[in-house]
């Protein structure tokens, strides 16, 4: 059987059963802006099409190269690298701006230490500690009305623990503001 374009012999591809001439390896970037949603007229973001891993970032795979297989890094590094032309820092993580973790617009992403991107995201209410802290925790056992009343009191913590049914300890913490911080 003679191939698709003259001198050249069918390729097949056993798990696409795909026959045809050979195609031209795309680029990276080739790759990732097939992948990329358009502008959203009110946040600005583009939102990633493509793979997305179990923390909820999309993904995009790495070409492999010899001695080297393919991996999966996040498509959102991927985007500032493009937009910066060059590799990121190492040990920097890639920040959004639009609190989007699928979003790759580069205007929305920046460049900074791991501890800046992690104090800027437990600011941001985004960290999955920082989400369950106060009233937003499913098992708190006060409200912020208690958390006032306990500091407005003039009672011993002792009282004030068995009266909200909590420990000692924690109604110093509270009391000291190392507790409930957002409560004022």
């Amino acid at each position: 059987m003679e191939g698709i374009l003259p001198n050249v012999a069918p390729m097949t591809c056993p798990a696409m059963k795909w026959r045809g001439a050979p195609r031209k390896p795309r680029s990276l970037e080739e790759r990732f802006l097939e992948k990329v949603g358009p502008s959203d007229p009110v946040t600005g973001c583009r939102l990633w099409l493509g793979a997305k891993g179990a923390n909820g970032y999309g993904q995009i795979g790495l070409p492999r190269s010899p001695g080297r297989k393919g991996e999966m890094v996040p498509a959102h590094r991927v985007a500032l690298e493009l937009y910066l032309g060059r590799p990121l820092q190492d040990g920097m993580d890639v920040m959004h701006s639009c609190d989007n973790g699928l979003c790759v617009e580069p205007q929305h992403l920046s460049e900074g230490s791991r501890s800046h991107n992690m104090r800027d995201c437990v600011l941001r209410g985004r960290h999955r500690h920082a989400v369950l802290a106060g009233a937003r925790n499913p098992q708190a056992k006060l409200t912020p009305d208690d958390v006032l009343a306990i500091r407005a009191s003039s009672l011993s913590q002792k009282d004030l623990a068995a009266r909200f049914g909590v420990s000692r300890a924690q109604v110093g913490r509270i009391a000291r503001g190392e507790r409930w911080v957002g409560v004022v």
